[in-house]
């Protein structure tokens, strides 16, 4: 099943659950107390296998920590339930993510290629992402969908790659907000929403730059 998230981009994913909006204590928490990243990556992988076996509601605490192989008074120590594991998986994935998009980003110049490469690279890499495989789960892709603008943290992720992206087009960087919202909706319904038939990358591209870049751009 396909899945999305640009703000992650870059997007940052990079936002997006409605448990997002205890966001700012549970970084609060990451940043008093740092996960050593053996047990992190044990702890979010663990996380990551039981969403996907079973789904984020029938998912607990206990279980990612059976699953990790450590005790369950660890993981809450570093993470405090069982949605700061996932909210912690998804925003390093997201972090990651964008680091990646950007890289590719730079190669190219001027706005019209800079976003249309942008866009054709969540759309080929995006479903690939483990952690964010997790926004596949039916309960939490309507929370992504609910927190994805209204959280300040989360449009501010994809104002940020936006702004990059439109680095050495000055004109549009008063824009970028709205240039970041109106693509991450692009790539959201592109995502999502199965065309006719399947499109290649020059196809794609040929449709981002004949009905997308004019409405971005314009």
């Amino acid at each position: 099943m396909r899945m999305c998230i640009f703000y992650t981009a870059a997007t940052l994913s990079l936002q997006v659950l409605r448990f997002m909006s205890s966001l700012k204590t549970l970084l609060d928490q990451a940043a008093a107390v740092e996960c050593p990243p053996e047990i992190r990556n044990r702890i979010m992988e663990g996380a990551l296998t039981c969403v996907k076996r079973w789904g984020i509601e029938k998912t607990s605490l206990n279980d990612i920590a059976r699953e990790a192989g450590c005790a369950r008074q660890t993981v809450y120590n570093y993470y405090g339930s069982r949605d700061g594991v996932v909210l912690a998986a998804l925003l390093e994935s997201s972090r990651q993510f964008a680091e990646r998009l950007l890289a590719h980003t730079r190669q190219f110049h001027g706005a019209p290629d800079r976003l249309t490469e942008a866009l054709l690279f969540c759309l080929q890499e995006l479903p690939n992402e483990p952690y964010l495989q997790l926004l596949g789960d039916p309960d939490l892709s309507p929370l992504f969908n609910h927190e994805l603008f209204s959280s300040e943290l989360c449009l501010g992720v994809i104002t940020h790659v936006a702004r990059d992206i439109l680095d050495d087009t000055p004109e549009l960087l008063a824009e970028a907000q709205e240039i970041a919202e109106v693509m991450t909706r692009i790539m959201m319904s592109l995502l999502l929403i199965q065309g006719p038939e399947p499109r290649g990358p020059d196809e794609l591209r040929a449709l981002i730059r004949k009905r997308f870049l004019p409405g971005l751009l314009g």
